[in-house]
């Protein structure tokens, strides 16, 4: 939601526009059973039937607002362990809906920053509540780096440590090897495509320490 939309906003301005209708769900086999030109989905990328085209990797790391960030004095060159306390910010998280998704006792099972039961923890209901509250200063989320960078640039959210989680997972464009693409649906993916290059090309990498995660949790 949070990167696609803002590309489906821009498709729509652009001169290759057309009509456009934007379904989100976590039930992934409930979207690839209905009739969709086009998806987005969390995977490895391989989904047997569908073509898939790699638009962003998954990178996982600790976030929070600016003012927030400031109140710990985070550094992010430094390694989030030097955040913890008991009586600090809560760290957000949520249900996980699908046994691959990285939730917080993942991402700390996979790194060695210490322990989720350092922390005070708050359950959200979904993954966008965590996002939202982290905006508002009320928490830190752990934060899906290409999906946000947006809300990175603007400064509405940061990096908190150098500590990041890279999956073997990411999101892909994916579309069924037995339907054809309207001339529509082309231009929608070639310019998302383009958009996930783009984004790539224009991060800058930081001094952070990434960790590659294979297991299936």
């Amino acid at each position: 939601m949070f990167w696609l939309a803002p590309q489906l906003q821009a498709f729509g301005l652009s001169g290759d526009a057309c009509p456009t209708r934007l379904t989100t769900s976590d039930n992934t086999n409930g979207l690839l059973a209905a009739k969709n030109d086009l998806l987005v989905l969390y995977s490895n990328g391989v989904i047997p039937g569908w073509q898939t085209t790699l638009l962003l990797n998954e990178e996982m790391a600790p976030m929070a607002s600016p003012e927030l960030a400031r109140k710990l004095s985070a550094d992010p060159t430094a390694s989030f362990s030097s955040l913890r306390s008991k009586n600090g910010p809560p760290i957000l998280n949520y249900t996980r809906g699908a046994p691959d998704w990285v939730d917080w006792r993942v991402w700390f099972s996979s790194l060695s920053v210490g322990s989720l039961k350092d922390w005070r923890v708050e359950m959200m209901s979904t993954y966008s509540q965590t996002i939202g509250e982290a905006i508002r200063g009320n928490g830190i989320a752990l934060g899906s780096i290409g999906l946000l960078q947006s809300e990175l640039n603007a400064g509405r959210l940061v990096l908190l440590s150098k500590d990041i989680l890279r999956t073997n997972k990411g999101y892909y464009l994916c579309r069924d090897d037995q339907s054809s693409l309207s001339e529509d649906a082309r231009r929608l993916a070639a310019f998302l495509i383009a958009a996930a290059d783009r984004q790539r090309a224009e991060t800058v990498s930081g001094p952070f320490d990434d960790v590659e995660c294979k297991d299936n949790f």
